[in-house]
């Protein structure tokens, strides 16, 4: 206890509320207290699930906290690009509820935090040889753990599930647990599940309703980008209401040092995949080189198609001429 409270007065941590009457989670200003440690700034963001402005106001002598105050939403959908920050926003919640619960004070301005009985997560996959099972099956593991044993009371944080598998396939499964969640109503667990799946939105995938939000981690796009290889995105790490536009999944590449010819390579196909386009035709364009290798080629067959083929017996018309010459127009032909 003399250490928790020496950490607290060391980094500016503040007493939460730990109320057994609502069903909260609401953080103004939270930080992740080992990332903020090994920054130069640390942006902070606050998390806002389940309650009501009523619950706030009360609990908070009167002052009214930012964000919806009306909000009764106990599910948060998070998009945005890579490294902007998103699983590090579910582990300083979850890392927020946990200390307050062992009577710590917490990495935020100020909070009040419901009584939570479990938190439960698919955020880390840890493979081995000797488990005998695939990434996506541990996954699929920890979900359905998190989807039996969720309450009313629990803390469920969802990061990337889906992504082992086929993209629709994930998708399909990401927005059903989510409307699994959604269909208890009242008693749904609180979650926060952060995703690229953006048809989840755009599809229909999730039903309509009150109890889910959209929020996105924001970015600024840089539209005066040189060549490929260049950041093209700034990161804010500041969370935001809505929906994020899109994964800036090459940009994301470009700065972890991906060669500049495949990242040209990349935004082709990811435009021509954003237009339904054939990538048939995009794939079989050639080099120079095979340009090339192909002239010479069709230069060979019409040689040989000129040549006066004759089998064994000297007769120009045997059967195995003629199939030659049927191969080789063939092939000119396509």
């Amino acid at each position: 206890m003399m250490a928790l409270a020496a950490g607290a007065g060391k980094y500016g941590w503040t007493s939460p509320v730990v109320t057994p009457d609502s069903n909260i989670i609401h953080i103004e200003g939270g930080r992740h207290p080992l990332l903020e440690l090994v920054t130069s700034q640390y942006i902070a963001n606050d998390c806002f699930l389940g309650g009501s402005g009523d619950n706030r106001r009360e609990l908070w002598d009167g002052r009214d906290s930012p964000g919806e105050p009306d909000s009764q939403n106990t599910i948060m959908l998070i998009t945005g690009p890579n490294d902007s920050g998103k699983s590090i926003y579910l582990k300083q919640v979850a890392l927020t509820v946990y200390l307050a619960h062992i009577g710590s004070c917490v990495p935020a301005k100020r909070a009040v935090i419901g009584i939570t009985d479990k938190i439960l997560t698919r955020i880390t996959t840890r493979e081995s040889a000797c488990r005998g099972e695939s990434a996506f099956s541990i996954d699929l593991r920890q979900v359905a753990l998190s989807v039996q044993a969720a309450t009313r009371r629990s803390l469920v944080l969802i990061d990337e599930f889906g992504k082992g598998t086929l993209p629709e396939d994930g998708a399909g499964l990401m927005g059903a647990i989510i409307n699994s969640f959604l269909a208890r109503g009242e008693e749904a667990p609180r979650v926060l599940a952060a995703t690229h799946y953006h048809e989840l939105v755009d599809g229909n995938y999730l039903t309509p309703g009150r109890n889910i939000s959209l929020a996105r981690m924001e970015v600024r796009v840089n539209l005066e980008v040189g060549s490929f290889g260049e950041p093209s995105v700034v990161y804010l790490y500041a969370l935001k209401q809505g929906q994020g536009i899109s994964s800036f999944g090459t940009s994301c590449a470009a700065v972890n040092g991906i060669d500049r010819s495949i990242l040209g390579r990349a935004e082709v196909i990811a435009d021509l995949l954003s237009r339904n386009a054939d990538l048939q035709v995009l794939c079989s364009k050639l080099g120079v080189a095979e340009k090339r290798k192909l002239e010479s080629a069709e230069a060979v067959a019409r040689h040989l198609l000129a040549m006066d083929l004759q089998d064994e017996c000297g007769s120009p018309h045997s059967v195995g001429g003629e199939h030659l010459r049927g191969v080789v127009k063939g092939w000119l032909a396509n």
